[in-house]
């Protein structure tokens, strides 16, 4: 994984409803796909987890065709699997059954007797800690699913009496334990022929061709603060907050080094014809950097407004990418 690189967009909107009208945009029906669906590393059940190649350099991209990512959701397709997955294991990798559930502190047994103490009849109870056990919890709010291994105590509290013929007289569980089995099922999606030739994974930039002014290239993709349907990420706030996101699939550079000079180029525009970027508005690039599982702030700058194009050339300059 040390080879790999993914780049990676974000652009920060400021959303005045007392002041702005937002619609839907005017949509270029030939660039846009027909599904979108916003990757995340969190989880559901039935959920995708899609798989993806990586692309080789030279990476080029003047936006005139759509070359974005479709998520496939048809589960009877042949490169779609299922997958089952168990939240609690027993340390030799057998599941407990569905209904076991389980205390992350000591539960008890109280056993009590009657003893002749001087002559007088007395209660004496003895509480005995109930064995606990370790288990292999999976944890099911992200992918890759990983695991503890953690001490756990069986859900039930024992109270026992010498003096009677049941044993024990009375056991009971607690309604809210600690941690229940539960199970998870997932669908891998295996990239497909049509995928190869992609290099985006996101559906959040708008692509189109009408947009910019003076544009260099045949289509260009706009950081609207709009989502891919043409709407607001979040009609409740007001505030700045992150929004658009072009993220491209991991480029594979195994055999480059840093002497082979390697450039990320592009160019922006901070105004055509849609609303002018304001002040506190920002366009940033970050890098991946696969080692430390981070991505790493490059460039940025902040809005202006300006019909002109602007071009940046970056150089690849660490062997952490």
């Amino acid at each position: 994984m040390k080879n790999i690189l993914t780049l990676f967009f974000l652009f920060f909107s400021t959303f005045s409803f007392t002041q702005e009208s937002l619609e839907p945009l005017k949509t270029n029906y030939k660039l846009l796909n027909g599904f979108n669906n916003i990757r995340s590393s969190n989880i559901t059940n039935n959920g995708f987890i899609y798989l993806t190649d990586t692309i080789s350099l030279p990476v080029i991209d003047d936006f005139s065709t759509n070359k974005f990512k479709n998520y496939l959701t048809d589960t009877s397709l042949s490169n779609i699997s299922d997958s089952n997955w168990y939240k609690i294991y027993d340390l030799d990798g057998n599941r407990v059954p569905l209904t076991a559930n389980y205390m992350s502190s000591p539960t008890f047994e109280y056993i009590y007797d009657s003893i002749n103490l001087n002559g007088l009849d007395t209660l004496s109870v003895l509480v005995n800690e109930l064995t606990p056990d370790t288990f292999l919890i999976y944890n099911f709010s992200f992918y890759p699913i990983t695991y503890d291994t953690v001490i756990l105590w069986p859900n039930v509290t024992i109270i026992d009496s010498l003096w009677t013929l049941a044993n024990p007289d009375i056991s009971y569980s607690d309604p809210s334990p600690d941690l229940t089995q539960d199970s998870l099922n997932l669908f891998f999606v295996q990239p497909v022929n049509e995928d190869f030739n992609k290099i985006w994974l996101d559906n959040d930039v708008y692509l189109n061709n009408n947009y910019s002014s003076n544009p260099w290239t045949l289509g260009i993709v706009t950081f609207d603060g709009l989502n891919a349907s043409g709407l607001p990420y979040d009609w409740t706030t007001g505030v700045t907050d992150w929004t658009d996101v072009l993220t491209s699939k991991p480029l594979f550079l195994n055999q480059k080094t840093i002497s082979d000079s390697i450039y990320f180029s592009f160019f922006f525009q901070s105004g055509g014809n849609g609303d002018t970027p304001e002040s506190d508005d920002s366009l940033k690039l970050e890098f991946y950097i696969p080692s430390n599982n981070q991505w790493s702030p490059i460039w940025s700058t902040h809005g202006f407004e300006s019909d002109d194009w602007f071009y940046q050339h970056i150089l690849l300059d660490s062997n952490l990418y």
